[in-house]
């Protein structure tokens, strides 16, 4: 993952949504700028593991997801996958789990928190759902980190998806100042 660095610092708040077996993005920023990360993920194999860790004092896990809707999700672990669950539907899947998600106001709400520095999203699919609901409390969003699943769908329209939801976080007032080289994951920073 790529930040702009410009404005974190040691009162940095970082939201990272999807963890995985894979906090080392979340440790890299803790070591680098003493910031605040939460790190969430509620899926089995993930909660698991994380509480196998030894985590610094600046990193909070939270077993629960990111979701358009308050409630409980149906999450599929896809058969070429070893542990990264996906909310999208007609994936074939070894594992089922149901997991409790949130929306973004929510989880600001729950946490107390009024403003993220990063919000990082890594969450197999579902960034095409959330994005819409994230971006209506985009003022409280400094810059969003975003891996896109389109290779996930089982359509040829996933691309075009993609470049749509680029287009809305553009219209919202986020700027892209990095593509990765396999052109998977976007950074946008907010035009203030």
């Amino acid at each position: 993952w790529c930040i702009c660095p410009d404005s974190i610092d040691d009162s940095s708040l970082i939201y990272s949504f999807g963890v995985g077996f894979d906090i080392s993005f979340d440790l890299a920023i803790i070591k680098r700028f003493g910031a605040h990360v939460h790190g969430f993920d509620p899926t089995p194999l993930s909660k698991a593991w994380i509480q196998r860790q030894l985590t610094p004092i600046n990193f909070t896990f939270h077993s629960y997801g990111l979701a358009n809707y308050n409630g409980v999700a149906n999450f599929s672990l896809p058969l070429n996958h070893g542990v990264s669950y996906t909310m999208s539907l007609g994936v074939d899947s070894k594992k089922e789990a149901k997991c409790e998600v949130y929306r973004f106001a929510t989880i600001l709400e729950k946490l107390g928190h009024e403003k993220i520095d990063i919000v990082k999203l890594d969450i197999e699919g579902a960034e095409y759902d959330v994005i819409p609901d994230l971006l209506e409390k985009k003022h409280k969003i400094g810059q969003l980190l975003i891996e896109f699943h389109h290779r996930m769908m089982k359509t040829e329209h996933g691309l075009e998806r993609t470049r749509q939801t680029i287009k809305m976080i553009e219209e919202a007032g986020f700027s892209i100042f990095y593509v990765s080289p396999r052109g998977l994951e976007y950074c946008f920073l907010r035009q203030i």
